[in-house]
């Protein structure tokens, strides 16, 4: 969503092109909130879910955060 946060009409090509209805993707394209808000909107999550991020190979912080807590 940082990456999209500039322009509402970027933000609503990325929702569309993961797969948001445009009944959707309108409200969060026209949000005034920042990334940190719009990131916890249903649609992203919709659009964005954990797995979207594992195929992209992007570490878990969840994950990192419990081997870490079973190290210790």
């Amino acid at each position: 969503m940082k990456q999209w946060i500039k322009q509402c009409h970027t933000r609503y090509k990325g929702l569309r092109a993961l797969g948001v209805s445009d009944q959707n993707a309108r409200p969060v394209a026209g949000s005034r909130h920042g990334p940190w808000v719009m990131s916890n909107m249903k649609p992203v999550k919709v659009a964005m879910p954990n797995r979207f991020f594992a195929e992209k190979e992007l570490l878990s912080l969840a994950t990192r955060y419990d081997t870490l807590a079973q190290a210790t």
